[in-house]
């Protein structure tokens, strides 16, 4: 092929000439090297948005990552708090002669989350998405078990609210208003031995000659001025309140309560001292339930 070029302003004529060969492999070339340049710039945009894509969805995971972690740990705390109540919801119900919620319904399951169904499309993580199921069913869990703690409780409330003889009887306050707790229910090491034994009460610090109070309204059974070197509890009272419930003071400086004597609550009955097998100044402060140790702790309602 030939080709004709005449400018009119030099009044010239210049021929080319293109043989098929050229004519054929130039404009494939063309075309590929624009080609090859239009995946390229594909290639490198479609990456660069799939690398922006990953990046947001990692963003995304470690914030979510961070909620579940905080609901896990809330959830524990609720947890805790909720058995706390449980065992307090219990004392109550036993001292009123109530029957309280069973361990096979209170510790029944849940059913699915109804927020289940479909949520791999927008929490593509398997464990995090388990995390998530499992605090959401944590939830209705607790919801459930505070319902029944509220019936519970409700009933107990009633059943002091028509027996009024219930309420004064139940050892409901801290026999030393200010003191602090130092020592509490259970398993601890021996003050004197450094051996393991269980300690059936709870010891509360206050300086000598504070005063003691009757936590409810009761009849004192022991009312004890002398001792010997092998009485533990030194100088030593025994409150009876009825319903099975009794309760002990230990390592006292004065008695100022008689056997058979009748006590109402916040009666003054002792001073806080230092008698019998004791490291310092103390109250020991038992609650027996049908001739068994109990956790004072969960008696206390002040």
């Amino acid at each position: 092929m030939r080709i004709i070029h005449y400018n009119p302003d030099e009044d010239t004529v210049k021929s080319y000439s293109l043989d098929r060969f050229k004519l054929v492999v130039l404009p494939i070339v063309a075309i590929g090297v624009l080609l090859v340049f239009t995946l390229g710039f594909s290639a490198f945009y479609f990456k660069y948005q799939e690398n922006q894509q990953v990046k947001s969805l990692r963003r995304q995971t470690r914030y979510l990552t961070g909620i579940v972690n905080h609901l896990q740990k809330k959830n524990s705390t609720i947890q805790k708090q909720i058995a706390q109540v449980r065992t307090q919801a219990a004392r109550l119900s036993e001292f009123a002669q109530l029957p309280f919620l069973e361990s096979e319904k209170w510790e029944i399951g849940s059913g699915g989350s109804e927020y289940a169904l479909g949520i791999e499309n927008y929490v593509p993580e398997k464990q995090l998405r388990s995390q998530l199921l499992s605090s959401e069913q944590d939830l209705d869990k607790f919801s459930k078990q505070i319902s029944w703690l509220y019936s519970e409780l409700k009933a107990v409330e009633k059943k002091f609210e028509k027996d009024k003889n219930l309420r004064v009887h139940f050892p409901s306050i801290r026999p030393v208003p200010n003191g602090i707790l130092t020592s509490g229910f259970g398993m601890r090491n021996d003050p004197f031995t450094g051996e393991k034994k269980h300690h059936n009460g709870l010891d509360f610090y206050a300086k000598p000659g504070t005063k003691v109070q009757a936590p409810a309204d009761g009849v004192v059974e022991l009312a004890r001025i002398q001792y010997t070197q092998n009485q533990t509890f030194g100088k030593f009272i025994v409150l009876n309140h009825g319903s099975g419930i009794k309760t002990r003071y230990g390592h006292l400086n004065k008695v100022l309560v008689k056997k058979g004597q009748r006590v109402k609550r916040h009666q003054v009955i002792g001073e806080v001292g230092n008698s019998g097998r004791s490291t310092g100044s103390h109250l020991h402060y038992e609650v027996i339930k049908y001739n068994k140790p109990r956790n004072p702790y969960y008696y206390l309602l002040d």
